[in-house]
């Protein structure tokens, strides 16, 4: 028979060990952040995502990664997985709720059916979309019937508000391409008639490409003005809620402004 001292020693050794397992497995499983898919769009759009590649080597940054940081930073429970695809792809699986949680878009270029299975957050920034046309070229836009039997360039898998009902109706020729370098470079060489590009983003673009500002001309008239803001899964209510409340004291205390300088500067 053991003494009983021996005893009391094993069931203490016993007792200590479950303890610590007790407390590893609740730090693992504290410790191991709720994962959030985030669209990546596979071009970018500057100043809110940029894309460098080098061969196969694909990189991402900007306003929206640098945004996205900080909030994991403050909430480290949350960690996002980036989802690369098209626009298109994405508006697809957007519909039906599936794979992806948190999209950085507006709530004028999205569908009753995305509706359904998304919440809007408060908005990071509001901005307009514009006509962009060169100024050796005999046009001003003004209004979208100034567009009729015109070249127009458009991103595929993009919306464009009421436009899209001239472009159901082929009002104008809706040329169609995969990235705003595209069709920048298109209405560079004369071979569309205008561009409807956005304010913060297309003057970038311009730049980025080497291109002179000054030989284009941007609409005074906007075609719509709008919030960006994020659009995330009604399945992912604490991270809306958290989201939400960072987006709103990030705003409030000027940070995405500087953020905002920080890359169209």
């Amino acid at each position: 028979m053991k003494p009983m001292k021996f005893r009391l020693i094993t069931r203490c050794k016993i007792g200590l060990i479950f303890i610590v397992i007790t407390m590893l497995s609740g730090f693992s499983i504290h410790s191991t952040a709720a994962e959030y898919t985030l669209h990546v769009g596979p071009n970018g759009w500057v100043p809110f995502v940029r894309v460098d590649r080098e061969g196969a080597d694909v990189s991402h940054y900007g306003i929206l990664f640098d945004f996205l940081d900080q909030f994991e930073a403050a909430h480290p429970e949350f960690s996002r997985r980036n989802v690369l695809s098209t626009r298109k792809r994405v508006n697809s699986l957007m519909k039906r709720g599936e794979s992806i949680d948190v999209m950085l878009t507006s709530p004028l270029f999205v569908s009753a059916e995305v509706l359904e299975h998304y919440k809007f957050t408060d908005a990071l920034v509001r901005t307009h979309d514009k006509v962009f046309s060169r100024k050796d070229q005999n046009f001003l836009y003004k209004t979208p019937h100034d567009l009729v039997n015109k070249k127009v360039g458009t991103i595929r898998g993009y919306s464009y508000g009421h436009l899209d009902f001239l472009m159901n109706f082929e009002m104008f020729d809706d040329v169609r391409v995969d990235s705003h370098s595209q069709a920048i470079g298109m209405l560079n060489k004369n071979r569309i008639d205008a561009y409807i590009g956005n304010s913060l983003v297309t003057p970038l673009y311009i730049r980025l490409m080497g291109l002179d500002i000054e030989e284009f001309r941007i609409s005074e008239a906007s075609l719509y003005e709008f919030n960006l803001a994020f659009a995330v899964s009604k399945k992912q209510p604490e991270l809306f809620e958290k989201l939400n409340m960072f987006v709103n004291d990030f705003v409030a205390k000027g940070s995405f402004d500087t953020l905002l300088e920080k890359y169209v500067d």
